[in-house]
């Protein structure tokens, strides 16, 4: 079964909640896609930590729109800025990126919707359930799976965005606990690839509470 490559768009599926067909998260949703999209640009070398700030070392083709338009966005500024500014700038236009990414790629439907106080969220549809399947079976084992040394750096960070995240459809407080030395060793096997991220999982918990404490949800 075909599924998304990067991990901006396989964050924003296990985000859908197959259940109550609808996504979860709410506004902490574009912190955490551009978290996911930062990693996955670190993982591909195409950015690296300098001091503590996100800098473009590396500028060829990157399959993915998403990830093509964040690395243009760190190019264009006039210097390099913390993974923090990189992180909590422009959530909103990056969830509705990847959402019209996955849109386009016939993964999901987005249908707007009216409310009596005005416009509510757009509702988004999986359009074959399967494919959240398949990556919550794939999450699930790399979660409880084999050798963490044999694990993919970019699965490897998939749990630990999703464990930053708090992304509960596939990583509740119960597993977070349960897991949590795992999770530990899966961020460090993530981090021999991408140096940078414990940097951007640091900052995604604070961007996250931060828009927890301040309510919000959508898709």
């Amino acid at each position: 079964m075909r599924l998304p490559d990067s991990l901006p768009g396989k964050i924003y599926l296990l985000a859908w909640d197959p259940g109550r067909e609808r996504m979860t998260v709410g506004d902490r949703l574009g912190y955490l896609l551009r978290a996911a999209a930062l990693t996955d640009l670190a993982i591909r070398g195409f950015i690296e930590d300098d001091g503590g700030k996100a800098l473009v070392v590396h500028r060829g083709s990157v399959p993915d729109r998403v990830l093509t338009g964040l690395l243009d966005e760190l190019a264009a500024s006039r210097r390099p800025r913390s993974w923090k500014h990189w992180v909590r700038r422009s959530a909103g236009p990056m969830k509705r990126a990847v959402r019209d990414q996955l849109a386009s790629a016939d993964w999901i439907d987005v249908t707007p919707r009216e409310g009596i106080m005005g416009l509510l969220p757009d509702k988004v549809t999986v359009r074959d359930p399967r494919v959240v399947h398949e990556l919550r079976e794939h999450f699930r084992a790399v979660l409880t799976g084999g050798p963490v040394a044999d694990v993919e750096p970019v699965d490897a960070a998939l749990i630990s965005l999703a464990n930053a995240g708090e992304l509960k459809t596939v990583l509740p407080r119960a597993e977070r606990r349960a897991h949590k030395e795992r999770i530990t060793h899966l961020t460090e096997r993530a981090g021999a690839a991408a140096p940078a991220l414990g940097k951007v999982l640091k900052d995604v918990r604070v961007a996250v509470a931060a828009a927890a404490s301040n309510g919000g949800g959508g898709g």
